[in-house]
C-alpha cells in the first residue's frame, strides 16, 4: 500500500484496520503528527516575501483567505516547498479537480492555517507497532520536513528513510526520476521476499 501526503493518512488508518491484509508500507512526504507539521511549516513561513508575510497575517486576522494578497502569499508558499518544479497538465487537472470543501473541512484555506478536523492528529505512539516493511520519503525542500519524517522513520522498526533531492513535497512531480526509482525498489524488493517464502 502506497499513500502520499494526506494518502499516508489513509494508508496508516487502514493498515491499523486490517493489519492482515497490508504487505508493505510505502509513505511519501507523511503527516503522522499534524501539530509538529504545523509548527515545523509556521517557521517556513518567514522565509517568504515581507508583502506574503503581511498578507498572511492579515488574513488570519480577519479570517478571510479568498483574498488575491492571501492567495499570492499561497502560491508563492507553494512555489517553494510543495512543488518547485510544477508539471502544468497535472498542476492544472489537480487544482480544477480538487474538493476544495473537504480540504477546508479537514485542512483549513492553506497549508500553513491550519484549523480544519485534522489538526490535532497524531499516530506517532502508533509507529512502533508497524510491522511490516516500511518506506519513507520526503523531498529536500518539503513543506512535511525532511527531519520530521526522518524522525518517523526512526519509530518504525526496520523502517527505510528516502531523501529526494531538489524536490518539494510533489517528489513525483519535482524529481520523478528518483521518486520513481526509489519506490518501485522498495516495492519489488518486498514482493520478491514475500514470493521466496
Amino acid at each position: 500500500m502506497y499513500g502520499h501526503s494526506w494518502g499516508t493518512i489513509l494508508a496508516l488508518e487502514y493498515y491499523r484496520a486490517h493489519p492482515d491484509r497490508v504487505l508493505s508500507l510505502g509513505f511519501g512526504s507523511p503527516v503522522f503528527d499534524l501539530p509538529a507539521f504545523e509548527t515545523y511549516v509556521r517557521g517556513l513561513l518567514p522565509t517568504l516575501s515581507d508583502s506574503a508575510q503581511r498578507a498572511i497575517r492579515r488574513g488570519e486576522a480577519t479570517q478571510t483567505y479568498d483574498s488575491p494578497s492571501y492567495q499570492n502569499a499561497f502560491n508563492e508558499f507553494i512555489g517553494l516547498y510543495v512543488t518547485r518544479h510544477p508539471v502544468p497538465a497535472d498542476m492544472e487537472s489537480t487544482f480544477t479537480t480538487v474538493n476544495q470543501g473537504i480540504y477546508m473541512y479537514m485542512q483549513g484555506p492553506s497549508e500553513f492555517t491550519i484549523v480544519g478536523t485534522l489538526k490535532l492528529y497524531k499516530v506517532t505512539d502508533f509507529l512502533p507497532s508497524i510491522g511490516v516493511p516500511s518506506l519513507l520519503t520526503v523531498g529536500e525542500f518539503d513543506e512535511v520536513g525532511p527531519d520530521l519524517v526522518r524522525s518517523h522513520a526512526a519509530l518504525i522498526p526496520g523502517a527505510r528513510f528516502e531523501l529526494i533531492p531538489g524536490a518539494g513535497h510533489l517528489t513525483s512531480w519535482d524529481n520523478r526520476e528518483v521518486n520513481t526509482r526509489v519506490v518501485r525498489e522498495f516495492f519489488r524488493a518486498v514482493d520478491s521476499t514475500a514470493q521466496r517464502h
